[in-house]
């Protein structure tokens, strides 16, 4: 039954959240939304809904390791200083699953009624909106298009682990050979990480 409404409720946020960005940012092109949807509309985003409404005290875990790399995970992003979460401890998908399957019930609960969903929705947004505003729309289109206009050769190098990606950002800079590393559960994830890691570095060093 859980996954029957995690299946409904990530099918609702993701049109929900798809035709709030639509309303909301008039002036940005289709690739642009693209992008800010694919950052408001994942575990990741959900995981600090959940931890922002305190979701996670309601999380009945059948694995002590479950149960601890959620507590871990809570008190990383409550940390102060934690503003950046693709650092820190890996994020439980349970606490994602918990957040669309909340949203799944409220839906079936109200008879299907989008509005109502909605309404009770609108209380998400501030910690999906606090999640994406941390990160770059598209830190590889950023970082090529950085590197490009300053003749830079950018190489990505891609390998898998056991359960993870491991992708390397690369650049020569003035002879000094310039890189960054990060793991991601996706390839796609890793990429991300990694160019805006070395993104950042480059923007100090040439611009």
């Amino acid at each position: 039954m859980i996954s029957r409404l995690e299946f409904l409720g990530d099918a609702v946020l993701d049109f929900l959240i798809t035709s709030y960005l639509y309303s909301a940012y008039p002036k940005l092109k289709p690739g642009q939304l693209t992008d800010l949807r694919s950052l408001s509309v994942n575990n990741k985003a959900f995981a600090c809904v959940a931890v922002d409404r305190s979701f996670d005290k309601f999380l009945l875990c059948d694995s002590s390791n479950l149960s601890e790399a959620v507590k871990k995970y809570v008190a990383y992003i409550r940390r102060p200083s934690s503003s950046n979460v693709n650092e820190g401890p890996k994020c439980p998908k349970a606490l994602g699953d918990l957040v669309e399957s909340c949203v799944g019930a409220i839906l079936l609960d109200s008879g299907f009624n989008l509005y109502k969903v909605w309404e009770i929705m609108t209380s998400f947004l501030d910690p999906i909106m606090k999640f994406s505003s941390n990160l770059q729309l598209s830190p590889k289109r950023d970082l090529q298009e950085l590197c490009q206009s300053h003749n830079l050769e950018l190489q990505l190098q891609a390998s898998k682990l056991t359960k993870m990606f491991s992708v390397e950002a690369k650049v020569i800079v003035n002879g000094t050979c310039q890189t960054a590393v990060a793991t991601g559960q996706s390839k796609k994830e890793a990429t991300r990480i990694a160019s805006q890691k070395l993104f950042s570095e480059l923007k100090v060093k040439i611009v």
